[in-house]
């Protein structure tokens, strides 16, 4: 990372990328100098936005689908327990849970086999949406060159 010196006095910089102390600048130029804060690198910019536009997917993912009432989260606990739960069906020949849990909480008696499998389709749709959209985004994040690029990633 690049150190930059300015003395007061007249505005004179000193860019040093070998990461220097003030003491070397000032007895190079003289005294006066302060360390200024050069902020974050267009690198340092661009990883926070990836790791926001990452996040922000995620967030309208675990919102998931409603299906004939009921809430089925997209995360990945969920999706996992969902396959996990119509295949068991599938093996074992039935067609209604005795009892399903959904992501808020609620139980639901004889609940179809068939809505979760929709609502698990559903989901899956909504996830390669929220995904395609990412994918745009990180494309102009990745094409940006200034700070303003970036946040309008």
């Amino acid at each position: 990372m690049m150190k930059i010196y300015r003395r007061n006095s007249d505005n004179f910089e000193v860019h040093d990328s070998q990461n220097r102390d003030l003491s070397w600048v000032e007895s190079v130029y003289g005294e006066g100098f302060v360390v200024v804060d050069p902020g974050p690198t267009i690198d340092d910019l661009r990883a926070a936005k990836k790791a926001l536009i990452e996040k922000e997917r995620k967030s309208k993912e675990n919102q998931g689908v409603i299906y004939n009432g009921i809430r089925y989260s997209g995360s990945q606990d969920t999706r996992v327990a969902m396959n996990e739960a119509v295949q068991f069906a599938h093996l074992a020949g039935i067609s209604v849970f005795a009892e399903w849990k959904d992501d808020d909480g609620n139980y639901h008696p004889a609940h179809p086999v068939a809505d979760v499998e929709a609502a698990l389709y559903q989901v899956g749709l909504n996830r390669a949406a929220l995904i395609g959209e990412e994918a745009g985004r990180m494309r102009v994040l990745i094409d940006a060159t200034t700070a303003e690029g970036i946040e309008a990633a």
